[in-house]
């Protein structure tokens, strides 16, 4: 699900991911369950959520990392919300979401997108690209992976992470995957365990979303 899980969890529940003196963080519930917005949200919120980073009252979404998903096909973006819809109800109320000193400076300085709707030209049109072994829709489906990796996929340290958090790999030839193969890389997208048997602990990286957007 295009990383949706690592901020909102396997059972779409949402989970707060920081809670320090820089602000308090949390990803929505996005069930029917208590504290959830399933039984609020029609299918039109839903692509207004995802692709626009906005609320059903019009007001932005903080840290949804919606530029990321604009360009999703309508195919695409109806199977990921019929998922949504059909996922069990969570009981989970989310903690409302606090913005600290820092993370505001940050925000100011351009150091941390907390609003993803000011970076999205919501008026371009969404270019299906159908499914093939190509370059171009390579680049379609890797684009959920610029937050971590950047948009030049050299990786590198994430904002906010934490002294035992490692940075974002270098995808590129000049990182360690040039001496993965294929079968290494796959097995790895795949599991979460990388070539070497080492497994990548993805909540070390929920911040990802609010690593500044490559020009």
């Amino acid at each position: 699900m295009l990383g949706c899980v690592d901020c909102h969890t396997r059972d779409l529940g949402g989970k707060r991911f920081i809670d320090s003196e820089a602000g308090r963080l949390a990803a929505s519930n996005l069930t029917h369950g208590a504290g959830g917005v399933g039984d609020v949200y029609a299918d039109v919120d839903w692509v207004r959520a995802i692709r626009h980073g906005v609320r059903p009252t019009g007001k932005p979404l903080l840290v949804m990392p919606s530029a990321e998903f604009r360009n999703i096909s309508d195919t695409d973006l109806g199977h990921i919300i019929a998922y949504i819809k059909s996922v069990p109800p969570v009981d989970r109320v989310p903690v409302a979401l606090q913005i600290g000193l820092l993370f505001r400076g940050l925000f100011v300085a351009g150091q941390v997108p907390l609003v993803s709707a000011e970076l999205i030209d919501h008026t371009a049109p969404v270019v299906a690209q159908p499914p093939s072994v190509s370059v171009e829709y390579g680049q379609y489906l890797v684009a959920s992976c610029t937050g971590c990796h950047q948009a030049n996929f050299a990786g590198g340290p994430l904002p906010g992470q934490t002294e035992d958090s490692p940075p974002a790999a270098n995808l590129t030839p000049a990182g360690r995957l040039s001496r993965w193969t294929e079968a290494d890389f796959i097995q790895t997208i795949r599991s979460g365990v990388r070539a070497d048997g080492t497994p990548i602990n993805n909540a070390k990286y929920a911040l990802a979303s609010l690593r500044p957007v490559q020009g």
